[in-house]
């Protein structure tokens, strides 16, 4: 504790500590050189299952912040990235990371890493995207930003990870390549990853960004010269799906995500997610209109690779008008959806008027052969996502193809069955209070 560590060599590392606190030290990395970016040069480390690290000020970093400690809390932080994967707070398996202040630029600043069993919560980002110079030999004179990330790199499935509260503003200025907000993957084997009442604002500064169409593909747009390029609150990457049976590993809750670019981005030069579900999100318009010609709060799509049963639900939108929200297919020749439509609660009950308890009822809507099944509950309570519209570009799933069929799906019948009962069709007119008929 109180210690003030100033230290300027190549490749060095600023604190080591184990178990125990480690608080109220200052930190200044006053150097530049990296020479391999996968010694992950650290300010400081604390390497234990019970350490905590707390009332730290990390004035500058060249590439990491604070990483493996368990319990990190009420930190500030200040990323002036060097190379590839600067993340301010690596984050490990069952970390917990509240209430800290991280500022970034440079090269590939990340606020925030990912782990199993894992919370951030309540933490402020502000990171600056631009490349004044040539930082890293590793990729071209860019800079690419992200606020939180998440790439499961393991070959064992992520799950339990919470990002909930968090404030993240990224600024899209000279030779911004990437400006990911929330930079996610998932894969069908993940479980519970978790994005719930975070505040994401992207937003390319005027006149800074290079925004121009692909010459004979107006589905391609290249921000600064690269079609590979995302900016947005959320981007979702991953392997892809080539099956039609996708869990709901990756939710969104409650969030604001806020874009004068994009919205959401399902897929892009890093993968493509699939099954991807977002609840009550607020999508929020920024900037004047002439910042708008290159404008698709909803983007999905990339290469040939496939995704699947993406849902949009209950949308809350600002400056935004419903038209606005249909996605934009993204150029490539693989196979995409995406709905849309509301979340709704119904009470089932038998015909003496008694509720239909622990009982699991699926909802069938054959127009897009979907179907969900839930448990009701001791109230006989159970809770749907009924889609109004499906949208969809299917394509050849060849690298190169350009054979679409594309167009989109009105749902109209909605049909609920029980074990025991005869199915009931509902529409959208009726009551959400069903009497189900024993057979």
């Amino acid at each position: 504790a109180g210690l003030t560590v100033d230290y300027y060599s190549e490749s060095t590392p600023g604190m080591y500590t184990n178990k125990g606190k480690t608080h109220h030290n200052l930190l200044y990395d006053r150097g530049s050189v990296v020479k391999d970016r996968h010694m992950a040069v650290r300010a400081l480390v604390s390497s234990s299952t019970d350490s905590e690290v707390y009332y730290n000020s990390l004035r500058r970093f060249r590439q990491r912040g604070i990483d493996d400690a368990a319990f990190v809390h009420d930190n500030e932080l200040y990323s002036d990235s060097f190379v590839t994967n600067s993340f301010a707070l690596g984050g490990d398996d069952n970390a917990v990371l509240k209430n800290n202040k991280i500022f970034g630029m440079g090269y590939h600043p990340i606020g925030i890493g990912w782990g199993r069993n894992f919370l951030a919560k309540d933490n402020f980002i502000y990171i600056w995207c631009f490349a004044p110079v040539q930082r890293s030999d590793e990729y071209s004179r860019k800079s690419s930003v992200a606020g939180m990330r998440f790439t499961n790199f393991e070959s064992s499935p992520a799950e339990n990870m919470i990002y909930e509260g968090n404030t993240i503003v990224l600024k899209a200025t000279n030779n911004c390549t990437m400006a990911r907000g929330i930079w996610t993957a998932n894969s069908s084997d993940d479980k519970n990853i978790i994005y719930r009442h975070n505040t994401v604002k992207t937003e390319a500064m005027p006149g800074n960004l290079g925004v121009t169409e692909h010459p004979w593909d107006h589905h391609l747009i290249y921000y600064n010269g690269d079609v590979n390029n995302a900016i947005a609150p959320v981007t979702v990457q991953g392997g892809g799906s080539t099956s039609l049976i996708i869990p709901d590993t990756t939710v969104f809750e409650d969030n604001r995500f806020i874009s004068n670019v994009s919205h959401i981005i399902i897929g892009e030069g890093y993968g493509i997610g699939s099954g991807v579900r977002f609840y009550r999100n607020t999508l929020e318009k920024i900037g004047r209109d002439s910042d708008h010609k290159f404008f698709y709060p909803v983007r999905i799509g990339f290469w040939y690779w496939n995704t699947f049963q993406n849902r949009i639900i209950d949308s809350i939108l600002v400056n935004l008008a419903e038209e606005e929200i249909k996605p934009h297919f993204y150029g490539g020749s693989g196979n995409m959806e995406i709905s849309y439509g509301k979340r709704k609660t119904f009470l089932f009950s038998d015909g003496s008027g008694n509720p239909v308890t622990n009982r699991s009822v699926t909802l069938n809507m054959p127009e897009g052969g979907i179907s969900q099944t839930e448990l009701t509950d001791a109230e006989g309570k159970a809770s749907f996502d009924i889609l109004s519209v499906m949208y969809y570009k299917y394509g050849d799933g060849k690298d190169g193809g350009y054979s679409f069929k594309n167009g989109n799906i009105d749902y109209s019948s909605y049909i609920f069955s029980a074990s025991g009962y005869k199915p009931y069709t509902w529409m959208p007119s009726d009551s959400e209070t069903l009497s189900l008929q024993s057979e």
